[in-house]
């Protein structure tokens, strides 16, 4: 029994070998301007592997390297080097508990600036920052070189959405993927929603990993069929369907990254002097936070209609206002441009 046992691993081994390209152990190379336009990075428990032309024909898995010294799983992004003013677009990794870590083109380099929360460590990022998702909170935080990182969005998940990951693209927009709702949201770089798509064929639940890639979406999962699947638009519809079964070296692949110039604007403006907001937390009982852009006053009305307050924002992209003495119930915030051009969402006062 126990020679057939050990048999058998080795069997299961040389299969998993031959799902993995491992004759060369390769460093990260990013080549974004050239190779990295059609690849795509991707990170288990212990290693990060990179997979060529994957908008035409997937390669297999090519192992690159590991971890920084004691770390176990994390999220990747690839942007530019937040924490040196000359340093080229590199690949960032945090995990749970740790600093964010860039790679120096021989090693990895502390950047000694932590997530303000442990659970975040789903990141993309962008030219000026890179955005990190609790999945515990259900918070975004915003990190841009200068020390910890920050909250930009609170509760951003409802209805048991399920929040899979974080994307940007090459104009510093980021992606929500929620995977229960078959909903992908759209941000600008301030956290404000500015657009939404539906998704068809891909599963639900919490899965590993999204990415954009020219006007494609790309996505792991990890929950029983570890795969990468493919996001292909038709209207404001992604329907994903299997490219590739695929299995690393350690457990499965927990997140991907792409070149952000690689990942093509897909959210749609259609008018750019139309007002963007976001409420939160909403509901809300004594306080809530109003960010906004393209917005030079708010109006407050109660669920007839009937107009309560309105509120200066000229030049400003967020306020608060205390709800503590409202009554609870529907109320209407109304944005309004500069060029009178508006914008409503609900708010409910518990």
């Amino acid at each position: 029994m126990k020679t057939n046992f050990n048999l058998s691993s080795i069997v299961c081994a040389y299969c998993l070998a031959s799902l993995l390209s491992t004759s060369t152990f390769a460093q990260i190379d990013l080549q974004c301007a050239g190779r990295d336009m059609h690849s795509i990075y991707l990170v288990d428990f212990a290693s990060f592997y990179r997979m060529d032309s994957v908008d035409t024909n997937p390669t297999i898995p090519l192992l690159l390297g590991t971890f920084p010294t004691g770390s176990s799983g994390g999220g990747i992004s690839i942007n530019s080097n937040l924490d040196s003013a000359a340093g080229p677009v590199t690949m960032y990794f945090i995990a749970a508990g740790e600093p964010y870590y860039f790679w120096n083109g021989n090693g990895w380099t502390n950047t000694s600036h932590s997530s303000s929360s442990l659970g975040a460590i789903n990141i993309g990022g962008t030219s000026r920052y890179i955005f990190n998702f609790d999945d515990n909170e259900q918070d975004i935080y915003r990190y841009d070189g200068t020390g910890n990182d920050a909250l930009l969005v609170s509760n951003v998940v409802s209805n048991g959405g399920v929040i899979h990951d974080v994307a940007t693209d090459r104009e510093g927009n980021f992606y929500l993927f929620f995977t229960n709702d078959e909903l992908i949201r759209a941000y600008n770089p301030s956290g404000i929603p500015i657009d939404s798509f539906t998704t068809s064929g891909f599963p639900a639940g919490p899965n590993c990993g999204f990415t954009i890639l020219g006007d494609r979406l790309y996505g792991v999962t990890c929950n029983g069929v570890e795969g990468l699947y493919e996001g292909i638009r038709s209207g404001s519809t992604f329907n994903f369907t299997l490219v590739q079964t695929i299995t690393p070296g350690s457990g499965y692949f927990i997140d991907i990254a792409s070149c952000p110039n690689a990942a093509n604007v897909i959210a749609v403006f259609e008018n750019p002097d139309q007002p963007h907001f976001i409420i939160y937390p909403n509901p809300a009982r004594d306080i809530t936070t109003i960010k906004f852009d393209n917005t030079s006053m708010l109006e407050i009305r109660d669920n007839l209609g009937v107009l309560i307050e309105t509120i200066s924002v000229q030049g400003m992209t967020e306020c608060r206002i205390n709800t503590s003495n409202w009554n609870t119930g529907v109320y209407f915030i109304n944005a309004l441009s500069t060029k009178k051009i508006s914008t409503r969402s609900k708010l409910v006062i518990q």
